[in-house]
């Protein structure tokens, strides 16, 4: 990733169609439409994130929280984009947002048979905590993941 520049920014309500369009991208069998990510992001207690290249939206998360607990509710790279450290920039994004909204356990589910995203969730400080058989409309499995998040410091 050396000479090139890493941002990632809040999305809001006028972002639903840009979110939709990288998640139809990132996840082609279940793509979330602008509808409903403009609703989603209207709720106060959900964060939206996009990370940019070079200026060129390549991720995106969500997040809702509920007191001092989150979920990420998807988050996804570019598939010409994976496998440059971007996944773990945003993921590292979406703990210092949650973080600083007070978020001290972070949950996610991700498919059984995504071995690279069980992986970077692991090394990024998440341990698993539960199986949902049969979870998915393709019948993979969901392996449920949490992080337990440090406080921010006074």
């Amino acid at each position: 990733m050396s000479g090139q520049t890493i941002s990632c920014s809040l999305a809001g309500p006028t972002h639903a169609d840009l979110l939709a369009r990288l998640h139809a991208e990132i996840f082609v069998s279940e793509p979330w439409d602008a509808n409903w990510f403009g609703r989603m992001l209207l709720n106060p207690a959900v964060s939206g994130l996009i990370l940019s290249r070079d200026d060129e939206p390549t991720g995106l998360a969500l997040t809702s929280a509920v007191a001092d607990e989150a979920e990420i509710l998807t988050i996804g790279i570019l598939p010409a984009c994976r496998r440059q450290g971007l996944g773990g920039a945003l993921l590292e994004a979406v703990i210092g947002d949650a973080a600083g909204r007070g978020v001290t356990r972070l949950h996610l589910e991700v498919s059984a048979d995504n071995h690279a995203a069980i992986a970077l969730y692991e090394k990024a400080g998440f341990a698993r905590t539960g199986l949902r058989r049969k979870y998915y409309r393709n019948g993979a499995d969901a392996v449920m993941m949490a992080h337990e998040l440090r406080p921010p410091a006074l």
